[in-house]
């Protein structure tokens, strides 16, 4: 897979803009506007043939004028104007061309031609081209803002490719009030040429980004999509919004960016085996890519939640299981040290409930056992966030407002108070003191007043930073304000919300993330065997179309899955030695290219045990069929063993026009047609993932031994689900579809055996 250098196409040293104009408003004037006064320092030519001067630099007539290499094309001219323009380009061996036009494919048949035509013109000339219908692109580093919108992000370690200009300078502004800036942004447009998988490919090479995030309306060659990003993912998260998922996004889709509407599982399933962080909102974007920027990775999904009321530490204990993070129970060795330190009322168990102890440096103590147990590759904290109470001149501002109100309200207890308040803190400081020389802390009698300055969250967000890089864990915490939140994070570089719901569905991703980088992953290729492509060619090369259900079981043999013992036969006597031959009790099924439902056209008989049987069976198959479709082909009658028990599920392969080969694994009858209980994965799958594909299945429990019932030999259909990833790939080229249903699975280390297959040669 070969990827174009666009290290000039982000950092040009020369560009020109085809359509440069001086009336405020038009794409031809914003965009080399906002290029001179974005600091760009490289050479801008502008090309306009009716104006002399245009935005106070000389205006070119014509590509041909321009002296020197020239990097980079903008065009912002009209649709029908963009082709010539684009050869002219390639005359002058510009490499990179940003097509800022629209009324291209995203405009309906008409546009779609155009924009085939487009591409195919900038084939010819040797130019890669991003667009059309594109915003533009920044790039931070070197100060480039080609852009039709006057706006400039913070600089940052965030690349951003987005096929919706608007929705991007929307990530882009709530970036810059999160403190998440920009390294790169490149808003793909409609994708004719450039992908995101190429942009993809230079961000994860890119030393100015850390993370990358992605708005996607469709993806164009999802395969090359899914083995960039799992290549890239190993070294760098990538965080994709995809829309498009239900009709009406997808029909929004199609009409905005000319986005190829991918089926939604599969999507899904390519991000979740690629290491892409999914996510559903804008604010998910920047709350991911922040805490990704800031946190160290965790090592799994186990999570440990400390709170200082029980409350919070129920929802969140909830939304964390909604998300699919793990909450191990507290170990006893934790909660025999923390009887010492807690009141005996405490939670004892995870969530940690600290029942509102006010002793910072107890809570300190119980944060740092946590993080350093092994049971947990993460925490979330919440309560101990002072935020505005406690830190600050708003400490002076909220004292003062009391003390107007208790005087105002209660004078006489406000005469008597302050002698009592001297009391009060003489005895607290006593007491403090004394259990400092015991060195025992105790939880009740309130805030130990010598810890006032731990309350402060410098404070606190430097113990939680040393903390994490202590132990190379995150720590994400909770404050109950959200006013507080943008200066929480910008003042103390703070990984902090404002509900346990945000902060857990970020734990979820990153966890998700953190997961998959220590997952062993296959390549995304495999190894031809010439000899076994050879064997399938020769034996479907006669059927076009639908492949015979004996030939489709011979291919499978071919890659050791096994399939049952079967003879075609033409006559009723030949149907009764084949029964002999392979055994009683057997099945008999007609075999024409026109019947595809056999059971509706009568073509099937089940169950045969004698020689009487097998005749009239095959007679009455030969019959039924005949008046079910008279131009019917019959080939012969397949004879086939009875399989008997077992547990039934199904396998196979079907064709996403954007990913390829997809594989499907599922528990048949109703778990799949009622129920929709299927697994789906991109091929090529290790063991490992083919057991997760079959554990994930909600009817597993029925596999593994639920209620009494016998377990399957569930490692066979991992062995034979890895079989047929490698037949996909394989035979990509000769092989649409292939369904193996029923695939019968016996007791544990009895194996498994085909029962019926069909399979669909590929045009």
């Amino acid at each position: 897979m070969t990827f174009p250098d666009l290290n000039k196409f982000f950092e040009p040293r020369s560009i020109v803009v085809i359509g440069a104009s001086n009336i405020i408003g038009k794409w031809g004037f914003t965009v080399p506007l906002n290029i001179l006064t974005g600091g760009y320092r490289g050479r801008l030519h502008l090309i306009n043939p009716r104006e002399r001067i245009v935005l106070g630099l000389r205006a070119f007539p014509h590509l041909q004028f321009i002296p020197g290499e020239i990097d980079l094309a903008i065009l912002t001219i009209p649709a029908e104007q963009v082709e010539e323009s684009i050869r002219l380009c390639g005359r002058r061996g510009i490499p990179f061309a940003l097509v800022i036009s629209s009324n291209f494919a995203e405009v309906g048949k008409e546009g779609e031609e155009r924009e085939q035509r487009l591409v195919q013109v900038a084939r010819e000339a040797g130019i890669r081209m991003v667009g059309p219908n594109t915003m533009g692109f920044f790039s931070c580093p070197n100060r480039l803002s080609a852009m039709g919108a006057p706006f400039r992000p913070q600089r940052g370690e965030m690349g951003l490719v987005s096929q919706s200009g608007n929705l991007g300078l929307q990530l882009i502004g709530r970036g810059m009030d999160e403190g998440v800036g920009i390294s790169r942004f490149v808003g793909s447009g409609n994708e004719a040429d450039l992908t995101t998988a190429d942009f993809i490919e230079f961000l994860g090479r890119d030393p100015q980004t850390k993370v990358i995030a992605l708005y996607l309306e469709g993806i164009k060659d999802g395969r090359r999509f899914f083995e960039t990003a799992r290549r890239v993912s190993r070294e760098k998260p990538i965080i994709v919004l995809k829309t498009g998922k239900t009709e009406v996004g997808a029909r929004a889709a199609r009409s905005h960016s000319a986005a190829i509407v991918n089926d939604a599982e599969v999507v899904a399933t390519a991000f979740r085996q690629g290491g892409v962080i999914e996510v559903n909102t804008t604010d998910e974007v920047i709350d991911v890519a922040r805490a990704l920027l800031h946190l160290p990775i965790p090592g799994g999904d186990q999570v440990g939640i400390m709170t200082m009321g029980g409350g919070w530490g129920v929802v969140t204990a909830e939304v964390c299981a909604r998300e699919g993070l793990n909450i191990p129970e507290l170990p006893e060795r934790l909660r025999n040290y923390f009887d010492s330190l807690l009141p005996p009322f405490w939670s004892r168990g995870n969530p940690v409930d600290l029942v509102g102890t006010a002793r910072r440096r107890l809570q300190f103590e119980v944060i740092e056992k946590m993080i350093q147990a092994p049971e947990f590759d993460f925490l979330i904290i919440m309560g101990v966030i002072a935020g505005a109470v406690y830190s600050g001149w708003d400490v002076f501002k909220r004292f003062f407002v009391s003390v107007y109100n208790f005087v105002r309200n209660h004078f006489s207890a406000a005469l008597v108070f302050p002698p009592t308040l001297i009391l009060g803190i003489r005895k607290s400081l006593k007491k403090s003191r004394k259990e400092r020389q015991t060195r025992q802390i105790k939880t009740t009698g309130g805030i130990d007043l010598s810890e006032i300055r731990d309350w402060n969250d410098k404070v606190l967000a430097r113990r939680v930073k040393e903390m994490m890089v202590r132990y190379r864990k995150p720590i994400i915490t909770i404050s109950g304000s959200r006013d507080q939140l943008p200066g929480l994070a910008r003042k103390y570089d703070l990984i902090v919300y404002d509900t346990p719901e945000r902060a857990s569905r970020v734990g979820a991703r990153v966890a998700s993330y953190g997961v998959f980088r220590k997952r062993d992953l296959p390549g995304t290729d495999i190894e031809i065997n010439p000899d076994r492509v050879s064997q399938v060619k020769t034996l479907i090369q006669e059927f076009p179309g639908l492949i015979p259900e004996r030939v489709a079981k011979e291919i499978l043999a071919l890659y050791g899955i096994p399939v049952t013992r079967e003879k075609l036969v033409r006559s009723p006597e030949e149907a009764v030695q084949a029964a002999r031959g392979i055994g009683y009790p057997v099945v008999l099924k007609v075999e024409s290219p026109q019947v595809v439902h056999k059971t509706e056209a009568g073509g099937v008989k089940l169950g045969l045990d004698f020689d009487p049987a097998v005749r009239e069976g095959f007679e009455n198959i030969i019959r039924s069929v005949e008046q079910y479709d008279p131009h019917a082909q019959i080939r012969g009658v397949l004879v086939q063993e009875m399989v008997r028990g077992g547990v039934e599920v199904f396998a196979g392969v079907s064709r996403d026009p954007s990913f390829g080969p997809v594989l499907a694994f599922g528990l048949g009858g109703i778990f799949v047609e009622v129920l929709k209980d299927i697994s789906l994965r991109l091929p090529p799958i290790t063991p490992e993932e083919a057991l997760a594909m079959i554990t994930s299945l909600r009817g597993f429990p029925l596999l593994s031994g639920a209620r009494g019932k016998a377990k399957t030999d569930v490692l066979k259909a991992v062995e034979i689900l890895t079989q047929l990833s490698t037949l996909s790939l394989e035979l990509k080229d000769l092989v649409a579809e292939i369904d193996i249903n029923p695939l019968i699975l016996f007791g544990e280390g009895e194996g498994a055996k085909a029962v019926d297959a069909r399979m669909i040669r590929k045009d």
